[in-house]
């Protein structure tokens, strides 16, 4: 009989394009005093990532949350919690992005560094106040 025919190992899994990707998104409680966007940043198994900022940008504003999880600047946050308030509801099409902060501002933080290290897309998401979409719970995985 003919030798058995070689045959070729599967293709390797695709490498994510970035180290962030967004898991679940969708529209909090309804509060038409406030623009909030607040989540989890988590890896493959579900453990909270810390240390990573999430930008907000609304046209020419842009905003960074403190580091995820516990900080210097927020000790009493959860593993990979995350949270940005706007005092102000306004209706915007928004773009949030997970980003590695590095300004040099030892013991404080300046949420509106504009040094930082873009670790995933910039992704749309529009609040509404007429509608009462104003709340957006944007959850995180960490690819890598």
């Amino acid at each position: 009989p003919p030798p058995p025919t070689a045959t070729s190992p599967p293709p390797p899994p695709p490498t994510a394009a970035y180290q962030f990707q967004p898991d679940a998104w969708y529209a909090g409680e309804r509060n038409d005093s406030i623009v909030r966007f607040y989540g989890h940043l988590k890896d493959r198994s579900g453990n909270g990532v810390n240390g990573y900022s999430v930008k907000a940008t609304c046209g020419d504003f842009t905003v960074l949350s403190f580091p995820s999880g516990p900080s210097p600047v927020a000790p009493a946050w959860a593993p990979g919690w995350y949270d940005i308030v706007f005092p102000n509801p306004v209706s915007c099409n928004f773009t949030l992005q997970i980003v590695e902060y590095q300004c040099n501002t030892p013991g404080s933080f300046d949420a509106q560094c504009k040094q930082y290290n873009p670790l995933s897309e910039a992704v749309a998401v529009t609040t509404d106040v007429a509608a009462g979409e104003t709340i957006i719970v944007a959850d995180w995985i960490k690819n890598w």
